[in-house]
């Protein structure tokens, strides 16, 4: 078991034991460290916390924050956050001038420890790596402005020809814009771009990219391929490694991409038993419109970012591997009936020969994301991708956090998890049906794969505005321990949390949003005023909100995905409202020995010497005959009385009675919620439901 140890001007609570707590560690492994403009890099933070090939809790327990120093990156067309941060225990970044970044790393747990790494990431000028004949440019019409001085110039309209020729290794082959080419590209073994030069429209390729070879270090970028009908759009054979797609118009194909484990597989059957999975795949800021699949990948360090997916028959995206993973700022709408937005699964445990058999898909991050309006029952599944016997396909260490679904007319589950260690905390769920019930979350289990366990539900928001059928927050509870902070507002329908309505879940009766009509994920921030604010349970967990901002560390969270309140300091000592016994008096020193010690009030903010949550005459009494002895050390000193903490009763301390005399009660305080005067200590929200799980 692991011991942490909570200060919540309580005393000391200690409600985890064993000696194997582990220390806040930040250490960065980046999956490449130098190379040309753009350059992809996958980022990795749980190294300390890696036993084998298992991670910690702290997986989902801490805060990571990433620093790219890349100021000018620009910001995320789907969910519009900046480019240059990223929250998660694993990230990825595509720097696209040439520079020296420092690359910084916060790691911070609850009680608010932190820890920091940097590393140093170096890009260099693609002009300068690419000189002379290693670019080549390829014009329909001879016409070569803005192409690099001193590259090769070839007159041409075959995509074919101009790959074969040129884009083989450290090669650079830019297509001019506003001109369109025929072919599919073979490219060779790499590194190298393939990407545009001059100015307009994208150069269109009626054709595809295609490989079985090895192949590492490409970018393709800049190109609007159209497949004709094509079986892809591009296609990675045997493992290819570091590769970027990279603002790619991707259309007309039955595979938009499709770099898996397929052929891979079939090559190790056929003998080639040294073959192992891709590594380093990148698919960022593109737009896919392809006819069953969006993108079919399967890789280590797998990112999929800030993309653009359009209607297909079968599933958007689906990847049977993608350890780590990164899912982030994609807008992924109407996947085939039966299908889904992300089929998420794994290889199966029973054939360990293949690429991705007898092993794990683990440490994902699935954030930012826009799923939907979909056309499928399901949108989003992390578990084996059929039921029945034999299919053991195991997935663990997933986060689903920070998401936006929105349904449609067909949709009953946004989101099925038949996995163990899954988290689903701070999404939005839309849940507006013309017809028939709908579920927000399902855990269960499908197939042969374990039975879950360790998966964790809490912070989430549902509404639905629409009239018909039930609204369900959770159906199926397989392997799930902690549920809390679960907000539901459905004005019109019947709500069903299928939750217990303790541990801060709870069903709005009165809108608590800032929209009184919310369909933007920031519709769903919380009125000030509203009831779910300061009233949710602790949960150490969930550190950030859904939009980024801090929960405080010590205090009542707020219920659902977002956090307005405790975050501010209004006496500016250094605590957090949420964390501050004293919210309004300054008290650095945070001391709370005003009886009953550590009842939550600090001594700055106390009155209250009868311990009955009031200020009247008998604590008034108290106070005066504190006067008998009024510095420390004297015989009778009572500190209870030394409101200021200078060891001396004096004007300080009667002007800070006086206050809390007039005002009837003591506080205000982050660690209590008040009523009127009426005080209660909202002790059961800090203990009740604090996550103890074994190593």
């Amino acid at each position: 078991m692991k011991q942490f140890i909570l200060a919540l001007g309580l005393g000391v609570l200690l409600f985890a034991s064993g000696a194997n707590a582990q220390a806040v560690t930040a250490a960065i492994t980046e999956s490449r460290a130098s190379g040309a403009a753009p350059f992809a890099v996958f980022f990795d933070a749980t190294s300390p916390y890696m036993v084998g090939d298992n991670v910690g809790d702290e997986f989902h327990e801490y805060t990571y924050t990433w620093d790219f120093d890349d100021p000018t990156s620009g910001t995320w067309s789907i969910s519009g956050d900046s480019k240059d941060v990223a929250l998660g225990p694993v990230a990825a970044h595509v720097f696209d001038a040439d520079g020296i970044y420092i690359v910084g790393l916060t790691v911070t747990d609850w009680l608010g420890n932190s820890d920091t790494d940097t590393i140093e990431i170096t890009v260099t000028d693609p002009d300068t790596v690419y000189t002379g004949a290693a670019t080549t440019c390829i014009s329909n019409d001879a016409d070569f402005t803005g192409c690099p001085a001193g590259s090769t110039e070839v007159t041409s309209s075959s995509f074919a020809t101009a790959i074969s020729s040129y884009g083989q290794t450290d090669d650079r082959v830019l297509f001019k814009r506003d001109d369109t080419f025929s072919g599919t590209g073979a490219y060779g073994a790499g590194p190298g771009i393939i990407g545009a030069f001059g100015t307009g429209a994208d150069p269109i390729i009626n054709g595809k990219l295609s490989n079985q070879n090895l192949s590492s270090g490409w970018v393709f970028m800049d190109l609007k391929l159209v497949g004709g009908g094509a079986a892809e759009g591009i296609y990675g054979g045997r493992a290819q490694d570091d590769i970027l797609l990279y603002g790619l118009d991707v259309s007309d194909s039955v595979q938009g991409v499709s770099i898996l484990h397929s052929f891979i597989d079939f090559r190790i059957a056929q003998g080639e038993t040294t073959l192992v999975i891709h590594d380093g795949l990148f698919i960022v800021d593109c737009v896919i419109d392809a006819d069953d699949y969006d993108i079919y990948a399967s890789a280590e360090r797998l990112a999929i970012m800030g993309n653009d997916l359009k209607a297909v028959d079968l599933h958007n995206i689906r990847s049977r591997y993608s350890t780590p993973g990164v899912f982030q700022h994609n807008q992924v709408v109407d996947q085939g009936s039966g299908n889904s937005l992300l089929k998420l699964h794994a290889g199966n445990w029973l054939q360990p020969t293949t690429s991705t058999g007898g092993r794990y898909n683990q440490r994902i991050v699935i954030s930012r994301n826009t799923w939907g309006p979909g056309l499928g029952v399901w949108d989003v599944n992390i578990g084996p991708q059929t039921p029945g016997s034999g299919n053991d396909e195991r997935l663990r260490d997933v986060l689903v956090e920070s998401n936006f679904f929105t349904a449609n007319s067909t949709t009953t589950v946004h989101n099925n998890i038949w996995a163990s260690e899954v988290t689903s905390r701070n999404n939005v769920f839309l849940m507006n049906k013309v017809s028939g019930n709908i579920t927000a979350t399902n855990f269960s289990r499908r197939a042969d794969e374990p039975f879950p366990h360790d998966n964790q539900y809490y912070g989430n928001t549902f509404y639905s505005s629409d009239a018909s059928g039930r609204k369900t927050a959770t159906g199926a509870q397989l392997g799930v321990d902690l549920v809390s902070n679960n907000l539901m507002y459905v004005p019109s329908a019947t709500p069903a949390l299928g939750v217990p309505t303790t541990l801060g879940n709870t069903i709005a009766i009165v809108n608590p949003f800032v929209s009184g009509t919310p369909t933007a994920p920031t519709d769903f921030d919380l009125d000030p005023a509203s009831a779910p604010v300061a009233v949710g349970d602790f949960v150490t967990q969930n550190g950030v909100d859904y939009l980024g901002r801090a929960r405080p560390p010590c205090a009542t969270h707020d219920i659902g995905a977002f956090q307005i309140s405790g975050r501010g300091d209004d006496d500016a000592d250094g605590f957090v409202d949420g964390c501050d016994n004293c919210i309004e008096v300054s008290n650095p020193g945070q001391s709370d020995q005003t009886p009953p010690v550590g009842d939550g009030f600090g001594d700055a903010c106390d009155g209250d010497f009868t311990g009955d949550n009031v200020v009247a005459g008998d604590d008034f009494a108290i106070f005066r005959g504190c006067f008998a002895a009024v510095s420390f050390g004297n015989p009778g000193f009572n500190a209870e009385c030394d409101h200021t903490s200078d060891g001396i009763i004096g004007g300080g301390d009667f002007t800070i009675f006086r206050a809390e005399l007039a005002k009837g009660c003591p506080g205000p305080s982050g660690f209590v919620k008040s009523v009127s005067c009426s005080q209660t200590l909202n002790a059961e929200s800090r203990t009740n439901h604090l996550h103890i799980e074994p190593l």
